[in-house]
């Protein structure tokens, strides 16, 4: 009768403490659920604040770039222009700030001029010539030459002297027969050609070389 009881004591007793453990196994349990829920949105918020300060510092950065960019000067574009048929070829080419020249080649002939123009009127104030044919020794050659011509804006250091000045472009005529090439600029007095004063000067030959040996020279 003694073991039978103690053995229903412990029945009894148990029944008590599995309600108890169960309890504290829910609460645990519940409280690791809340936790999870606050780290989570905890993190996500780390993440919504980190996106936002990323699009933030982007957008910063461009309206920053946006900024300097509408400060910056404008540029002033220059190029000059060129055209050819089979008898004669014209480019302009940048006399200086304010005047561009007209260099005009006759196939015909092989003779190339400059033209420049009168600032206040409009009319030519100034014709420099040169001969393209001698320089690329294109005579006694067998066929008719063929020329091409370009210009090319070149800056100059010094070389100014009495009101005389040079300019700030080089016409190139290349002939495609003999795979001769020269290069030809001048110096002008801005201070005559306003007055209205007829300026005639020769185009100086300031380069030559042969494209098919790719030998240039200056020349003296």
């Amino acid at each position: 009768m003694f073991v039978h009881w103690l053995d229903k004591d412990k029945i009894e007793l148990r029944d008590r403490v599995d309600p108890i453990s169960d309890y504290l196994e829910t609460e645990n349990s519940m409280k690791s659920k809340k936790y999870s829920i606050i780290i989570s949105a905890g993190i996500g918020f780390a993440l919504l604040i980190g996106l936002t300060t990323g699009i933030g510092v982007y957008v910063g950065n461009r309206l920053a770039q946006d900024r300097q960019l509408a400060q910056l000067p404008p540029l002033d574009l220059m190029a000059g222009t060129a055209a050819r048929t089979k008898s004669l070829s014209m480019a302009t080419g940048l006399i200086d700030n304010n005047v561009e020249a007209l260099f005009v080649l006759d196939h015909l002939t092989g003779n190339l001029q400059c033209w420049l123009l009168n600032t206040k009127t409009g009319n030519v104030g100034g014709i420099y010539r040169a001969s393209a044919a001698t320089d690329l020794a294109v005579a006694g050659k067998s066929g008719t030459p063929e020329y091409i011509m370009t210009t090319g804006n070149f800056f100059f250091r010094g070389g100014s002297s009495g009101g005389n000045k040079p300019a700030n472009s080089v016409c190139y005529i290349g002939d495609a027969n003999t795979g001769n090439v020269v290069g030809y600029s001048l110096t002008y007095n801005e201070q005559a050609l306003n007055r209205g004063v007829a300026v005639n000067g020769a185009l100086k030959l300031i380069c030559k070389g042969a494209a098919r040996t790719a030998i240039v020279t200056r020349d003296q």
